[in-house]
């Protein structure tokens, strides 16, 4: 009986001995916070990587950490996760946990409406850490950090080019260029544009334009808006352009992108300008001359006249005729030279022109002597041109008829 409680004395003496060398023994681990990396942006969100030194000073193994982690934004709790892995931390090593934590935009700013319009956002990160070890069941290593990461910025959308690319006296064709500026270090989708081209005020042309293409990263893009102006069509619409050279427009744009961090903005804008509005050339017959009458021959002159009531000049470069005396056919042909018509101007286009049929010649006479009026018939076609760089060249057909005196 004696011998058994020695026994049980010289046990307790062992197991009170062994885990006082235990805890003599026994290194805590050493923890911090090493870096926090953004690893991941897109236009959707951003992606931080914490990462946590974990240091192991005893000669033994001992097991993985649990990872409680809180970020904060604005001092608010944001988003809350955990790590736990059946993993060893070495002996007398130091290794590098990496805590992923993926951060919405849409989240952001429905949570931080403050946020609409910041550049950047600070946060706070918020750990605790625990280890499964007897020794260390009550501890909690705490640790923080605190941080800003970018928000998305709001691109930049500006009208580059107007130009007049083609008119002539039906319409004409415009082309607007618009510039988008990216100013993120990630792509994001190029944004839907509704764009409305209005005329004193009445919207008169208007479409969307949707592309799958996305804006690159830190970096400018354009977008051409093409569209044709047809003067009939105006007309039609805005009544009191009736007898005017020129209209002032206003083209809009509305600009929309998919992204949620811009979600419910647009961006809009304008640009004001003017349009020339041609007006056809008005000709008309102006009457014939005799000069010199043989008892054979016939020398007179046929003019027309031109009406220019554009405020550019036109160039006249080829002009095409047929014309007919009393059913007669008297002279056919065209005049090729770079006859300028002035602007809000007339201009005679003078045409010499020889008979030597007799019947002709005796008829003319006749009706020269007793001043009776003949009927003409006179038809054809005028080239013109302009210096205006986007004047395109075109051709203006005609077809005159009535009565007149051939003067002497």
């Amino acid at each position: 009986m004696k011998r058994y409680v020695y026994c049980i004395f010289a046990a307790c003496i062992v197991l009170l001995c062994s885990c006082e060398t235990l805890e003599t023994v026994f290194k805590e681990p050493k923890l911090s916070i090493k870096a926090v990396d953004v690893t991941g942006i897109d236009f959707n969100g951003i992606e931080l990587t914490c990462r946590v030194n974990v240091e192991n000073p005893n000669s033994y193994d001992i097991p993985f950490p649990n990872i409680d982690w809180d970020i904060l934004i604005n001092t608010n709790s944001f988003v809350q996760g955990e790590i736990q892995t059946g993993d060893r931390i070495k002996a007398r090593k130091t290794t590098t946990v990496d805590i992923p934590i993926r951060l919405t935009y849409t989240g952001l700013f429905s949570t931080f409406k403050s946020l609409s319009g910041a550049e950047e956002v600070a946060y706070a990160i918020a750990l605790g850490v625990s280890f499964p070890i007897p020794l260390l069941e009550s501890k909690v290593f705490n640790l923080d950090f605190e941080g800003s990461f970018p928000l998305p910025k709001m691109p930049e959308i500006a009208f580059k080019a107007f130009k007049i690319e083609k008119v002539n006296f039906s319409g004409l064709d415009l082309l607007f260029t618009v510039d988008i500026e990216n100013k993120n270090s990630f792509a994001i989708p190029t944004p839907e544009i509704n764009w409305q081209y209005a005329v004193l005020g009445i919207p008169f042309l208007m479409s969307s334009i949707k592309s799958d293409k996305n804006l690159a990263a830190k970096s400018t893009s354009s977008i051409d808006i093409g569209m044709h102006v047809s003067f009939t069509e105006l007309l039609k619409s805005v009544a009191s352009l009736k007898n005017k050279n020129e209209a002032a427009f206003a083209m809009s744009l509305g600009a929309a992108f998919a992204v949620p961090a811009f979600e419910g903005k647009e961006i809009d804008i304008e640009q004001l300008g003017s349009i020339p509005i041609p007006v056809m050339p008005k000709i008309s017959f102006k009457g014939i001359k005799a000069k010199n009458i043989g008892l054979s021959s016939l020398d007179f002159t046929v003019s027309w006249e031109i009406e220019n009531g554009n405020s550019f000049s036109l160039k006249l470069d080829q002009f095409d005729y047929d014309l007919s005396i009393n059913a007669s056919q008297w002279a056919r042909g065209n005049i090729k030279e770079n006859l300028v018509i002035a602007p809000n101007s007339t201009t005679e286009i003078p045409l010499d022109i020889s008979i030597k049929s007799l019947q002709i010649v005796q008829e003319v006479t006749k009706l020269i002597m007793g001043g009776t009026s003949i009927s003409y018939s006179s038809k054809g076609n005028l080239e013109l041109s302009s210096d205006l760089p986007y004047f395109e060249k075109t051709s203006v057909p005609f077809n005159l008829s009535g009565s007149s005196k051939i003067n002497r």
